[in-house]
């Protein structure tokens, strides 16, 4: 009877946006008002978590409906200064061209074990080929300088036009013009681009997950929009066994398989569609109940990649390239503190080379990261023969390379660095400045960049508040206050 009378509330709603005219602070002030009621209906944050989960892919839902209202305002307003960006937001008349210039699929993708359901959209790519050896390179982009400075770098030096793949994973906090920005670099420089996005409602995980916070458990931002997406578009596309029965074999052979391999399954699935067959395969292959004879094999690399050594306390790099993977040791003194690398074996590069964006300048900690071609560890499975291996190819470089890199390529530069780089700029010691690219509610920004963001940005600003007053439906429910970053400033 509860939960009837919750859903006639819900129904019962009428939800009324404010008119496009009022200004920042008054526009969040009623869509803050309008979320604050809508809250009143429930009693405690059980009631309201249940609520939360049935609609967690519900467009329709209020809280939903509030947070699209308000991303459409702020994105609207932000590409007007920016026409050229018109063309890769939906939101424009400018985007059927887009869509009319480029070869683009939608999938949907989801993982059996968790629930996690992802839209990916490949752009200019057939899901089929999305596999080795088709694909021998890819790297995670998005607007900052030093994600297109290493596609950049990858387009120089190795095959990646041809052989690469970037993927794109949106954050539901992301600034405006973010994908925009990436889908048009990648458009002008004829990239292969795969943008993964959660099903679920962005205000769902907002509200569930409450507010980001510093450190590795607070950053469930990271984990849910960035992490458990890519983690199944691998497992989709890129084990081997996977691949094959999903893009390589017919309906009718993958029943003779079963058939051949003496599996029981119901007769229906004689009926049924390839794709429910392919997930009876497929979860009977994780078993272990269909023979690994149709593993794929793997052969070594022929690209050679740069070598650095260890050198007095920092890598060095050499004149040197090789295909070889080569192996260390990290050595720690009492403290656990890394000290030094230690060679203790080489093995071939096979299969595919993530790119990653990271370079010494960018912090003391990733200057001692291992910038040769390496295995990445967390989904390299050597029973499959099918193994990662991550590369830092603007390791070495400085923020001016990067920015050489940019213009000679003849590329807009990114509306976010126009605007914000005289206000939140990372100062590093022997490096001109490089703008910190970000969310827009991100807990790694200081209070002092919010004033300033209040001040030169309101627009802006308020929306970030919007975010984190979503963040807060817990604390307004169960403590009836809202949660913020600084207590005694308020100001988010």
């Amino acid at each position: 009877m509860a939960d009837n009378l919750v859903k006639e509330k819900i129904a019962e709603y009428e939800l009324s946006f404010p008119p496009d005219d009022k200004g920042p602070n008054d526009y969040y002030e009623v869509m803050k008002s309008r979320f604050l009621e809508f809250l009143d209906s429930f009693s405690n944050w059980d009631e309201y978590l249940q609520v939360l989960n049935e609609n967690r892919m519900n467009p329709n839902f209020v809280p939903e409906e509030l947070f699209h209202a308000y991303q459409q305002r702020i994105t609207i307003s932000y590409l007007q200064k920016y026409p050229y960006l018109k063309r890769y937001n939906p939101y424009f008349a400018e985007f059927k061209d887009y869509l009319k210039a480029n070869k683009i699929q939608i999938h949907h993708l989801s993982s059996s074990r968790n629930g996690i359901q992802i839209t990916a959209e490949f752009i200019n790519i057939p899901p089929d080929h999305v596999y080795y050896p088709h694909i021998k390179f890819m790297c995670s982009i998005h607007s900052a300088l030093h994600s297109l400075g290493m596609l950049l770098k990858g387009l120089k030096e190795y095959e990646f036009r041809k052989y690469g793949v970037a993927i794109y994973e949106r954050p539901a906090t992301t600034h405006p013009g973010d994908e925009e920005y990436t889908r048009y670099y990648c458009e002008q420089l004829k990239i292969q681009l795969i943008i993964l996005k959660r099903r679920e409602n962005p205000s769902f995980h907002l509200q569930r997950n409450r507010a980001p916070k510093i450190g590795k458990m607070g950053r469930w931002c990271s984990r849910v929009f960035k992490t458990e997406p890519i983690k199944v578009f691998y497992k989709t596309y890129f084990y081997p066994a996977e691949a094959r029965i999903q893009h390589k074999y017919t309906k009718k052979y993958l029943l003779h398989l079963l058939d051949q391999q003496q599996i029981n399954y119901p007769k229906i699935l004689r009926k049924a569609h390839k794709h429910e067959v392919i997930n009876f395969v497929r979860e009977r292959i994780r078993r272990g109940l269909i023979t690994s004879k149709y593993k794929s094999k793997y052969q070594t690399s022929e690209t050679k990649f740069p070598l650095s050594e260890w050198k007095n306390g920092e890598w060095i790099p050499t004149n040197t390239k090789s295909n070889r993977c080569y192996l260390y040791r990290k050595e720690r003194n009492a403290q656990n503190h890394i000290i030094g690398f230690k060679e203790y074996g080489v093995m071939p590069i096979r299969s595919i080379v993530e790119f990653i964006g990271i370079a010494k300048y960018q912090s003391s900690s990733r200057a001692k990261k291992n910038p040769n071609v390496h295995l990445k560890q967390q989904i390299a499975n050597p029973e499959k023969e099918f193994l990662f291996y991550e590369h830092y190819p603007i390791f070495h470089e400085k923020v001016k390379d990067l920015k050489d890199l940019v213009d000679k390529a003849n590329l807009q530069q990114n509306p976010y660095e126009l605007e914000y780089g005289e206000l939140d700029l990372v100062e590093q010691e022997e490096n001109p400045q490089e703008t910190r690219f970000g969310c827009v509610l991100c807990p790694y920004k200081s209070e002092s960049f919010y004033e300033k963001l209040k001040k030169g940005f309101p627009e802006i600003y308020y929306y970030a508040r919007f975010l984190l007053l979503l963040c807060s439906a817990y604390n307004l429910i169960e403590q009836k206050r809202q949660y913020f970053y600084y207590e005694k400033s308020k100001v988010m």
